[in-house]
């Protein structure tokens, strides 16, 4: 649905800026 949609974008966005912000 939607709101998964949009947890699984929000997590990829999420993942890559963890990592940018850590290295």
């Amino acid at each position: 649905g939607i709101k998964e949609g949009w947890y699984d974008g929000g997590s990829i966005a999420f993942a890559v800026f963890l990592v940018i912000f850590v290295t």
